[in-house]
């Protein structure tokens, strides 16, 4: 590779780096439609993901095995055996990532939308190319597709097809759980409850050590893939996409009684 070639690739990462401190998103998109095998689809967020749809799961129809595709071209192509894809009908040239991710259904219907379709055969050379090719780490392509490949588990995306359907965990941070402890203090000493439910959920609550608990809250299915907002009084505890109809979260006060939570904790949902 020449000098000039790896000057222009490092300015394009750089300039790509720049653009992450914008970042925003996932952002929920207007025009759904259901993702499908062969499915060329924009991710909602900034700066733009791209996504192929190499696999709808057998066993587990509501999981989709996905590529990334970027339009970063000096970053992302590798090689002769980097997939791309021209479209005719925009103005946009997109090249294969050496990654596979899995993806729910609800989070590509929500926050995607399809731009374009592709052949088996073109499905087969991406799965091939993200199975087989090495990614180069100390290079700036390298160090590109580890970004990507951090942004996209940030959103939701799974390395693991497993964990997209198990708990999605947060932890309190300590000055909520000061000010939540200190406004609910009159619990401290109640008659104890620590399985409660609410209009759209239900709780349970496990001691973990002497001053914190573990407070679990199961939600409704059609709210994976959403945003929402878990509020307990006038304190956020949870904003953002939800991931699994159970959400943990750690680092809780600990109480005698947790019945307040019946009324002091509430869950918005976006509408769709």
């Amino acid at each position: 590779m020449t000098s000039v070639r790896i000057d222009l690739i490092k300015r394009s990462y750089l300039n790509y780096k720049k653009l992450l401190l914008k970042e925003k998103g996932p952002f929920l998109l207007e025009k759904k439609s259901e993702p499908e095998e062969g499915d060329i689809r924009v991710f909602g967020v900034f700066p733009p993901v791209y996504l192929l749809i190499a696999e709808k799961l057998s066993r587990l129809p509501d999981i989709f095995k996905v590529i990334p595709l970027s339009e970063e071209v000096k970053l992302s192509y590798l090689n002769k055996t980097t997939p791309m894809f021209i479209f005719s009908a925009l103005p946009l040239c997109l090249c294969a990532l050496p990654l596979e991710f899995y993806a729910e259904r609800a989070l590509l219907f929500n926050y995607s939308k399809k731009i374009g379709s592709t052949c088996k055969n073109s499905i087969y050379k991406c799965k091939s190319y993200a199975l087989n090719t090495i990614i180069p780490k100390y290079s700036y392509q390298g160090k590109f597709i580890a970004l990507e490949r951090e942004r996209l588990l940030k959103y939701g995306l799974k390395l693991d097809k497993n964990h997209l359907i198990k708990e999605q965990v947060l932890i309190l941070p300590e000055e909520v759980k000061a000010e939540i402890k200190e406004s609910y203090e009159f619990f401290m000493s109640a008659t104890p409850k620590s399985l409660f439910k609410g209009k759209n959920f239900y709780g349970i609550v496990e001691p973990q050590d002497r001053t914190s608990a573990k407070l679990t809250v199961y939600l409704p299915e059609t709210y994976k893939g959403r945003e929402v907002e878990i509020k307990i009084g006038n304190f956020v505890v949870f904003k953002g996409v939800l991931y699994a109809e159970k959400l943990v979260i750690k680092n809780f006060p600990l109480f005698y009684d947790y019945s307040f939570l019946e009324e002091a904790l509430s869950v918005q949902v976006r509408k769709l």
